[in-house]
């Protein structure tokens, strides 16, 4: 046999070594492998590079890492909407939707009318697409409800049918192993789930379903009935679940047996705190510790009626005064000030002081003309007191400077290193931080926060982070004894922000309005 003939045969079988090597390769690049999860691990996305700056294509999600170029050094992890949109749920976020390992959820339109639970790691190494509520359901507005996490698992509820039955069933997410696992079903004609208490320590979880509290035991999935005859909304009577869960404050406004009342969760036993006559009472909050128990109460005027300033569903917290009680020393007592109205109050994060905004009948009674639906009038409104009481000595100090009228939504108190935070109604509603411990300095920091957005305000590291928007532009500072310092500036619309464990999750527009949920380390 010839060289030449030689060559061509050797040619001829390299060439087809290489066309199967070649066809195995991408076969096996584009098969899944056969397992339970196949779904679950087609959806994810492993990012194992060490760069600063990485993007990750994930289904309808741009996932990014970045430095941001307007504040140096600081690198951040962003989430863009490449389909349908994110749902604006972050505010109602707490740090049990952390996992310990820095996983969050993320609820968004698919832009197919489904909706999905995404499950995305702080530093986008880790993304998967938990579940999703089918167009059925979905088209008519129901998301999914996060319960919380619970070490590895995130626990949830989802809008389905079981069967000829419609109503939410309790599912948890496994992310060590990707596993989804249906808990229980909840049988409802109204597909609507109130406030809740997730306490995964206990092992259980307390919701408001419309008329009725229920306990879910999560790992049984047993559910216990713990309340019904209560309103079928519950920002009807302003149900507040102690941090512990052992009870349930709230407001009743039926004519024949209206009051404040505390419910025994464990004896499932109901205990009127105090009845409506000459007073009226409203919206109870708990201290962060659960010690104790402060709500607002109205007297009846010279025509016997009760004074309210309406909101959208009930009286915006502004009376005459505020009822404490004292669970621990088995006591109670009333904060108010004569010729004054009292507003907006807070506790501090260790329970020991609150702090309250007053305002002059005269201009109560101007607040009493407007409603939630005209709040532009009744953010022109001075209230001209901010005031901290001492919790255990039962005193009150003024803390404003006479010539600071303070805003409708009034101020903040953080913890027992005395950060204030409140908003002003002069020249142009500016925002001021006023840090009173040592140097009684205030600081204006020129940007205006969103009212709603107080409670999430916290200290992280004795730093007071505080988020606002000016020009078009989203600022993320610390403060720390006067000193204030820029983290995070982009240009957007805000939208929401919180603050889970250590760092930021922030929700907005961008200039071509697209959504982004960035996550900031702090």
């Amino acid at each position: 046999m010839g060289f030449k003939k030689l060559s061509k045969i050797f040619l001829v079988l390299f060439l087809i070594l290489m066309i199967t090597v070649s066809a195995i390769s991408c076969g096996k690049q584009n098969t899944a492998p056969p397992t339970q999860n196949s779904q679950n691990q087609n959806n994810e996305k492993d990012d194992n590079t060490d760069n600063d700056e990485v993007t990750v294509e994930f289904n309808d999600l741009k996932l990014m890492r970045k430095i941001n170029p307007m504040v140096e050094n600081t690198t951040y992890t962003e989430a863009e909407s490449k389909a349908g949109y994110f749902h604006s749920f972050v505010y109602y976020l707490t740090d049990s939707f952390a996992s310990e390992n820095g996983n969050f959820p993320i609820i968004k339109d698919d832009g197919e009318k489904n909706i999905k639970l995404y499950v995305i790691s702080r530093d986008l190494r880790t993304t998967f697409t938990a579940d999703r509520i089918e167009a059925e359901f979905a088209e008519k507005g129901y998301l999914f409800y996060l319960l919380g996490w619970k070490g590895s698992k995130l626990y949830y509820l989802k809008a389905e049918k079981d069967g000829e039955k419609k109503g939410y069933s309790v599912y948890s997410f496994d992310i060590a192993d990707r596993s989804k696992k249906k808990i229980a079903f909840i049988e409802l004609e109204q597909l609507y789930i109130g406030n809740f208490k997730f306490l995964p320590e206990e092992g259980k979880a307390i919701l408001f379903v419309p008329g009725k509290y229920i306990q879910l035991e999560l790992a049984s999935g047993n559910i216990t009935l713990l309340k019904t005859g209560l309103p079928s909304y519950d920002g009807l009577f302003y149900p507040q679940i102690s941090p512990d869960g052992k009870y349930i404050a709230y407001s009743l406004l039926e004519p024949e047996r209206r009051g404040m009342y505390v419910f025994d969760v464990e004896n499932k036993k109901e205990v009127l705190l105090a009845g409506a006559g000459e007073r009226d009472y409203f919206t109870p909050r708990w201290s962060p510790d659960g010690r104790y128990l402060a709500f607002y109460y109205v007297v009846k005027n010279e025509k016997g009626e009760f004074e309210y300033v309406e909101g959208e569903d009930g009286p915006y917290p502004i009376a005459d005064g505020i009822r404490v009680i004292d669970f621990k020393e088995n006591k109670e007592f009333d904060i108010a000030m004569q010729g004054m109205r009292v507003g907006f109050s807070y506790f501090n994060g260790d329970s020991n002081y609150m702090i309250f905004s007053s305002v002059p009948l005269e201009s109560a009674k101007e607040l009493n003309k407007y409603s939630v639906f005209n709040p532009e009038k009744m953010n022109s409104i001075a209230f001209d007191g901010l005031w901290i009481f001492n919790l255990k000595e039962n005193k009150a100090k003024k803390i404003n400077e006479e010539n600071i009228k303070i805003g409708f939504y009034p101020a903040l108190i953080l913890s027992q290193e005395e950060y204030y935070f409140y908003k002003t109604i002069d020249e142009g509603w500016k925002d001021l931080v006023y840090y009173n411990k040592g140097s009684g300095q205030v600081i204006d920091t020129g940007y205006r926060f969103i009212p709603e957005m107080y409670q999430n305000l916290k200290l992280i590291k004795g730093n007071l982070i505080i988020a606002g928007i000016n020009n078009g532009e989203i600022s993320i500072f610390k403060v720390n004894k006067g000193e204030r310092k820029e983290i995070f500036r982009t240009k957007g619309v805000f939208r929401e922000y919180n603050i889970i464990n250590d760092y930021l999750l922030l929700f907005y527009n961008d200039e071509q309005e697209k959504e982004k949920i960035t996550v900031i380390p702090l």
